[in-house]
């Protein structure tokens, strides 16, 4: 089902954020915000180290991570759709969050890659993929992908892309799944059944407009409960952020900012912060128990538009929260450290 929505969260399937990674060469040192949240969900939830099948992420964040793919010399990118689950794969069972309801992720239809079918096309066409690839405006990199079977099925958006291209049909190149039969009437209804239905004529105008009264209503109802929700789901976000206990670590990433090795052990070991309610930052080095307040506002802490923004005098640390999750990983705004934030306390 591609009816897509921006600010709906997608089912991200683990195992194609790998592949891409792989694909492309994306390694998470060069991600940053939303792309590396999401590859670090991809990664834990491929190990066993998060629970659930799927990373539950905008078409934004997806947007981001799909943004490294791009090849030098090139601006085509990976389609963000070909990191979202098959909408016959999804269970529906793990949904955006409690709080919201566990409203359902959002998915795309996909189909498996006919390989011989779409090998024979091209060489009756007398093309290769870097042609397929300037024709259809795919990165060349996942077009081999798919000729080397690396990358088995596709969004059906890229099916009928490449199929365009190609000027074949879509179900030739690819498996798409059979549509049910609906059932059809097979006899003339009975003369009792015509009488009752003309009959059911006469009170069927008033049932309609009831139907449609009860229908308005309810959907009055879920409006506003969703509505309610979604108040309810910013604000708990913020305030699950106020008071928070953290443990800090920073690795140096731009390895000609002159520290001492000291200084590089003392920052690589960490220490504890606290995100206190009235924007001010709490720290120690050793002793969680024992926070004393940074000097504020040059040390502060601020939540807007899903981005969590910690500012330690002059270096600011944008998390980009698409999930709520313990463990937050960003660079820096100059992209000289990383930093890594593990939550140990409300």
């Amino acid at each position: 089902m591609e009816d897509l929505q921006p600010n709906d969260f997608y089912a991200v399937r683990p195992e194609l954020v790998l592949t891409a990674a792989r694909c492309f060469g994306v390694r998470a040192s060069i991600l940053d915000g939303g792309a590396r949240s999401l590859y670090n969900k991809a990664v834990a939830l491929n190990s066993g180290k998060a629970e659930g099948r799927w990373g539950r992420h905008q078409c934004a964040v997806i947007k981001q991570f799909c943004q490294y793919t791009v090849a030098t010399g090139s601006d085509a990118c990976l389609p963000w759709q070909e990191l979202v689950e098959d909408e016959m794969n999804y269970d529906g069972k793990e949904g955006i969050a409690a709080r919201t309801g566990n409203r359902p992720l959002a998915t795309v239809q996909r189909v498996r890659v006919k390989q011989d079918a779409l090998q024979h096309i091209m060489e009756e066409r007398s093309v290769d993929l870097h042609w397929l690839a300037d024709q259809s405006g795919l990165p060349l990199r996942f077009l081999q992908a798919i000729h080397q079977g690396e990358w088995l099925d596709v969004a059906t958006s890229t099916a009928e892309v490449i199929s365009a291209a190609l000027d074949a049909a879509p179900e030739h190149l690819f498996d798409y799944p059979p549509t049910e039969a609906r059932p059809q009437a097979t006899s003339s209804p009975s003369p009792q059944l015509v009488t009752a239905a003309g009959d059911a004529r006469e009170t069927r105008p008033l049932l309609n407009f009831r139907f449609k009264m009860i229908f308005i209503f309810l959907v009055a109802v879920l409006l506003c409960g969703g509505f309610w929700g979604w108040l309810i789901s910013s604000r708990y976000q913020q305030d699950d952020l106020a008071s928070s206990v953290w443990h800090m670590s920073v690795e140096l990433i731009h390895k000609n900012i002159p520290l001492s090795e000291e200084d590089l052990t003392m920052w690589r070991n960490g220490g504890y912060l606290e995100l206190r309610s009235n924007g001010a930052i709490g720290f120690n080095w050793v002793d969680p128990n024992a926070l004393v307040e940074l000097p504020y506002p040059e040390s502060n802490w601020s939540f807007n538009d899903n981005t969590l923004t910690i500012k330690l005098s002059d270096v600011i640390y944008p998390f980009y929260l698409d999930e709520v999750s313990e463990q937050l990983v960003t660079l820096n705004s100059t992209k000289s450290f990383e930093m890594t934030l593990q939550r140990i306390s409300n």
